[in-house]
């Protein structure tokens, strides 16, 4: 329920015109009644708004939740789906008790540049068989693709 409460909230915002850029668990606050709160959005842009606030190919954002986008400083290209991404990696998280891509800060940009990641069943055996393969894939990394591909279109850019 968690994470459907989360992707409302980052829905809300898309609506809104807004893209968080910075989505991870350091994030996310949980309130007094127990509902949880998207907190920092200094990296927030206006989803069609042009950024100078960060330098293209400056990492300021947290590697292991980043969409490949943003890993590879494409400002232009950030877009609603960059946050669908950053919700998958903290969902991904949240059912194995890890991250999808871990070890150093070179190893975790590689890793999501090149990489699909693991199925969670591989990660966490006691995952339920509904969680694992083609569907785990396409519903973590498959939106981002082809809503990625979207927001490039809608923006006048290149698919990805």
């Amino acid at each position: 329920m968690l994470i459907l409460k989360l992707a409302q909230a980052v829905e809300e915002a898309h609506q809104r015109g807004i893209v968080h850029r910075d989505l991870k668990p350091a994030n996310i606050i949980i309130d007094h009644n127990k509902e949880p709160v998207i907190m920092d959005f200094g990296l927030a842009r206006l989803a069609e708004a042009a950024s100078n606030l960060t330098q293209s190919g400056l990492m300021i954002e947290t590697p292991a939740y980043m969409a490949p986008e943003q890993v590879r400083g494409e400002l232009d290209r950030i877009c609603p789906a960059s946050d669908i991404y950053s919700l998958g990696a903290i969902m991904c998280e949240m059912l194995t008790g890890q991250l999808a891509f871990e070890g150093s800060v070179a190893t975790v940009v590689q890793q999501t540049l090149i990489a699909e990641p693991d199925r969670p069943s591989h990660i966490a055996p006691s995952i339920a068989p509904g969680m694992s393969g083609r569907r785990w894939v396409m519903g973590m990394w498959g939106s981002w693709r082809i809503m990625s591909s979207c927001c490039s279109g809608r923006l006048g850019k290149s698919k990805m």
